[in-house]
C-alpha cells in the first residue's frame, strides 16, 4: 500500500496536534495551586511530648472573636453609666450654716412645713429633667412637678422644697429618661423600728 504525500501530511499534522495538547496538559498539571485566602484564626503554641520524652511546641488554630461579640451585656453597660445625680447638698434654712452633704442614700430630718434648699450636680446634658414629690410638698412655693431643660442647667440643678405638715416620710424624685434618683426627708420624730409610720394627708383630701 502506497502512501501519498497528502495522507502523510495529514498524519504529521495530527501527530503534531496531539503533541501540542500533551504539552499544554503537562504545563497545566505542574502549575502550583493559588494561595489560599487568609483565615481569621491565629496560631497558639501547644506543648506536645515526643516518643523520646522530649517536649516540643506545635500550633493549633485559635479563632478570633468579632468585636461585636466582645460588647458588654446590657446590664453591665448600664452599671458602668454614671448616676444621674452625682452629688446633692441640702441646706436647712435658719438651722445650721453647715449643709447636709451628701444627701443621697440618707434620711434627712426636717420640721413640718420646712423649706430646704437642694443643690444637685446632674450628669444629664440633654432632654428633660423632672422633679416630683410623690408624698406631698411643693417646689419653689409652687404645686406640681418641677420641669427643667437639661441643656440649660449646665450640670447643676437647684430648687427649694417645702415639706408637708404631717409627720412622716417625704421623697423627692429626680429623673431624666430612664434614670431616677431619690432624696428622702422625714418630718417629725421617726417611728420606732418595726412600727409603721403615720398616714400622710395630701392637700385636697
Amino acid at each position: 500500500m502506497t502512501t501519498t504525500p497528502s495522507s502523510r501530511a495529514r498524519r504529521l499534522g495530527f501527530a503534531a496536534a496531539l503533541l501540542f495538547a500533551a504539552l499544554i496538559f503537562a504545563l497545566l498539571w505542574r502549575q502550583p495551586p493559588a494561595n489560599p485566602a487568609p483565615t481569621t484564626t491565629q496560631s497558639a503554641p501547644v506543648p506536645v511530648s515526643t516518643p523520646e520524652g522530649k517536649s516540643v511546641e506545635t500550633t493549633t488554630a485559635k479563632p478570633t472573636i468579632s468585636p461585636l461579640l466582645k460588647a458588654k451585656p446590657l446590664h453591665e453597660a448600664e452599671a458602668d453609666r454614671p448616676a444621674l445625680v452625682s452629688a446633692a447638698t441640702v441646706k436647712r434654712s435658719g438651722k445650721s450654716d453647715q449643709p447636709i452633704e451628701p444627701a443621697i442614700d440618707r434620711r434627712i430630718l426636717v420640721d413640718p412645713v420646712e423649706t430646704v434648699k437642694v443643690v444637685t450636680a446632674i450628669t444629664a446634658r440633654e432632654g428633660e429633667v423632672r422633679v416630683v414629690a410623690p408624698n406631698g410638698g411643693t417646689f419653689n412655693e409652687r404645686r406640681g412637678p418641677l420641669l427643667k431643660d437639661a441643656a440649660k442647667l449646665d450640670g447643676k440643678l437647684e430648687f427649694a422644697f417645702t415639706t408637708g405638715g404631717t409627720r412622716g416620710r417625704y421623697t423627692v424624685e429626680i429623673s431624666s429618661g430612664n434614670d431616677t434618683q431619690t432624696l428622702e426627708f422625714w418630718v417629725g420624730k421617726e417611728s420606732p423600728q418595726g412600727e409603721p409610720g403615720p398616714a400622710l394627708v395630701f392637700a385636697g383630701q
